[in-house]
This record gives C-alpha cells, structure tokens and sequence, in this order.
C-alpha cells in the first residue's frame, strides 16, 4: 500500500483487505500522540490543508519498514463540482426569492404605514383648521355679542330721548 492514495482510494483498498480502520497519523514530518479512523482523517486534511500528511496502517507499525503513504486531496470531477454549483444556485435562487417576498411584504408594510402616517397627518391639519375656525367663530361671536350690547345700549339711549323728545313736545303743545 505505499505511493500516495486519497482517503477514498484508502478506505477501498482497506475495505477490501479487511484492515480495521485504525491509522497513525504524521502531518509536517510530526507523527500524532493517537490512532485516527478515516473520518476523522478527512477531518485533519480539512483543518491542516496544504500541510503534507502522511499515514501508517496499525497492522504495519511493527515492521521495520512500514510504509507511509502519503494522503493527497481528493479533487471532486468536474461533474460532481458543476453538480454542487447548480445545486447551490438554486438554493440562492430561492433564497432570492424569499428576500424578494420579504422585500414585497416590507415595502407594502412600509407603504401602510406611509398611508397611516399620512392619514394622521391629514387629519392633524383639519384639526389645526377647526382649531383656527373655532377661534374665528368665538373671536366673530364676541364681537357680535359687543356690537348687540352697544346696539341696545344706543337703542335704550334713544328710547330715553324718544321719551324726553315725546315729554318736551308734550310740553310744548301744553304751553
């Protein structure tokens, strides 16, 4: 089993052989404290990418010449890649989608509350206008009610001298 092998082309190969899943591992010429399963393989080639790493079947660690083999990156094909792409892209189509929807549903939100506010706005403005013409009106009454009180104080004025004028002829014609 020496050269250079992906995980996937390891596992094959100790499946096939029957090995147990059990490996040691040695990343940068350091070889680890444990043994690792190919999993948790695929999880070191993710966190130490570009590091060289290199492992050793348990079965040969007693030999005086084990053989390293060396783990390389396993490159999806191009099918499998355009595959997770399409596959990406519509999950952000539909997540456009629902933005959009969100968008739509905030804008006519935003609209309602436009309208509401507007409303209110009016409505402010018409009672600024009752406000000024109820004002108009008590002004208008006041001045109405002052204008009645001299009228009949003139008019009690002239029927005092319509009184005086009727006793002065009455008066008058006596003499």
């Amino acid at each position: 089993m020496a050269g250079s092998r992906t995980i996937t082309q390891l596992r094959e190969e100790s499946n096939q052989a029957a090995l147990e899943d059990s490996w040691w591992v040695n990343i940068d010429g350091e070889t680890q404290d444990q043994r690792y399963s190919l999993n948790d393989l695929e999880s070191l080639q993710k966190q130490y990418a570009g590091s060289d790493m290199m492992v050793l079947h348990v079965s040969e660690s007693a030999l005086d010449d084990p053989s390293w083999i060396r783990v390389i990156m396993e490159f999806p094909k191009p099918s499998q890649i355009l595959e997770q792409i399409r596959a990406h892209l519509e999950g952000m189509e539909s997540r456009i989608d629902r933005i959009e929807d969100q968008q739509r549903d905030s804008v006519a939100g935003l609209q309602a509350l436009f309208d509401v506010i507007k409303n209110v706005e009016d409505a402010r403005k018409q009672e600024e206008s009752l406000r000024e013409r109820e004002t108009y009106l008590a002004e208008s009454e006041e001045i109405l009610v002052q204008k009645i009180h001299r009228m009949e104080e003139e008019r009690a004025e002239l029927d005092q001298m319509r009184s005086d004028l009727e006793k002065i002829t009455a008066m008058n014609i006596a003499i």
